[in-house]
């Protein structure tokens, strides 16, 4: 405050004063181990060298898990998986959303309503007597309104275009 004093005697008034509202409008400086705050400066978009994310695949579409009431079906069982159950899908491929339940145990009874013999060919090339070995793209449609891979169901390897007997294509149903 003395020096304050002082330099209104050598300074006098005007300049006192216009010093003092220089400082009063100057804002307190941050405790000490603080950062300041820098001013925001405008900047160009940052380049990076990485490519954006891929968009997500779109979603599989023509299929749905939609139970299928009322329709003759045939029985068939879970087989060849090595105890590791027979994934079931909203579509005749894995891409598809999981059905609810989504894994049928070895051995568990499903009823067919359908057939597609264009779904995801599904590769076995494990040799097993009675096991059909080779690419197979036919998926099995059920009551429930999932789909299971025909390649893990005892049901009979009929190749081309035709179902085995009793098993209607999915299109005539």
């Amino acid at each position: 405050m003395a020096a304050l004093l002082g330099a209104v005697g050598v300074l006098g008034p005007p300049v006192v004063e216009a010093l003092v509202t220089k400082w009063e409008e100057t804002p307190n400086p941050a405790p000490s181990g603080t950062p300041t705050p820098s001013p925001e400066v405008s900047s160009p978009v940052p380049v990076t060298d990485t490519p954006d994310d891929p968009p997500p695949a779109p979603e599989p579409v023509g299929y749905d898990c939609s139970p299928v009431p009322g329709r003759e079906t045939v029985l068939a069982t879970v087989v060849y998986t090595e105890g590791l159950g027979l994934n079931a899908f909203c579509g005749p491929a894995n891409s598809y959303p999981r059905a609810q339940p989504s894994n049928y145990p070895e051995s568990e009874t499903l009823t067919i309503v359908c057939q597609v013999r264009d779904g995801q060919s599904v590769d076995d090339t494990d040799d097993v007597p009675g096991r059909y070995t080779g690419a197979w793209a036919v998926w099995n449609k059920l009551s429930n309104g999932a789909w299971v891979s025909d390649l893990y169901v005892d049901t009979p390897k009929v190749e081309g275009d035709t179902p085995p007997e009793g098993i209607p294509l999915c299109e005539d149903v």
